[in-house]
């Protein structure tokens, strides 16, 4: 037996011979030779973009004593295959493996004009798989649940009861937005709303067909029955600050659902219907005598009800 160093500076090692160690330094020597061409070929062939372009691959090499087949790009040999080069699929440890093709993400071949350079391994292909059955089930439970709620009446639609907060902000934001995209914006008026006998008119159907008792008007509150409803009806100075002419127009023809507003538009033509927004343009700065004196019906006045007499002023009789 005789004693060996496995270092320079380290101390000797009893227990094997000197020649089945200096066995065992060749071979070791000449594995991690092995391994490290067989890596510096895989990582020269992925990091090389004309390679990866051309669509070749590196033809393995060892290295030379002194050289380092990346330090020296002469010493990389590039041949372009007859066949498809192989895919990469990973580096594990110190070994480079060609992929075998499990399924159809995983086959190696041309996408697109070029050589695929990585398959999906197994493992990323089940992890795949479960998140997507995961996400797919979450969302089909959402989707049952909320029909179950809808179908079996659970959620209570009495006026006296408060809707909660995520429902109320969804109606508010489909209504405004419905209306900003269903409204004309690009409506003009050969009349400008300032006209006093536009407003007059607009004042008249005001009164009388009952828009004040939801939405009130100058020294007016609205009627009990309109404070208890769901939604409960706005005030037409505020709204008159928000929403555009095109807008109150589109309100006042087509009404809104589910709010109580009715559609003005198959029983008053164009006029009278714009002669209502320039009513409600003018209430932010209408005082409680100017409202009582523009909606006093004195002797002919008054407007044209469907089917009715003609109490229209001969401005806007067609």
């Amino acid at each position: 037996m005789c004693a060996r160093r496995d270092h320079a500076s380290g101390p000797p090692v009893h227990g094997r011979s000197c020649q089945h160690g200096r066995r065992r330094q060749d071979g070791d020597g000449k594995m991690r030779k092995s391994k490290l061409s067989l890596m510096t070929t895989c990582f020269a062939w992925v990091l090389s973009p004309k390679t990866r372009k051309a669509g070749q691959f590196l033809t393995p090499i060892s290295p030379s004593a002194g050289a380092h087949p990346l330090g020296d790009p002469d010493s990389i040999q590039i041949d372009t295959p007859a066949e498809p080069p192989p895919v990469l699929s990973r580096i594990r440890g110190s070994r480079c493996r060609d992929a075998k093709p499990r399924n159809k993400l995983a086959a190696p071949g041309v996408q697109d004009g070029r050589w695929r350079a990585y398959a999906m391994t197994p493992a990323a292909m089940r992890l795949t798989v479960r998140t997507l059955a995961a996400i797919a089930v979450v969302l089909l439970a959402n989707v049952v649940g909320l029909a179950s709620y809808t179908y079996f009446g659970f959620y209570n639609v009495a006026a006296t009861e408060q809707d909660w907060d995520l429902v109320r902000w969804s109606l508010e934001t489909i209504r405004n937005n419905s209306i900003e995209r269903h409204a004309g914006h690009n409506v003009s008026l050969d009349r400008s709303l300032d006209d006093p006998e536009m407003i007059r008119t607009g004042g008249l159907h005001y009164k009388e067909e009952g828009c004040v008792y939801c939405h009130g008007g100058p020294g007016i509150s609205r009627a009990e029955f309109a404070k208890n409803m769901q939604p409960e009806p706005p005030d037409l100075k505020k709204a008159a600050a928000t929403l555009d002419d095109a807008e109150l127009y589109w309100i006042m023809q087509n009404g809104i659902k589910m709010t109580g507003m009715p559609a003005f538009g198959p029983t008053h033509n164009q006029e009278e219907l714009w002669a209502m927004v320039a009513f409600t343009r003018r209430l932010p700065e209408m005082s409680q005598s100017e409202y009582e004196k523009i909606t006093e019906v004195s002797e002919g006045g008054g407007h044209q009800q469907a089917g009715g007499e003609d109490h229209a002023p001969a401005t806007f009789r067609k």
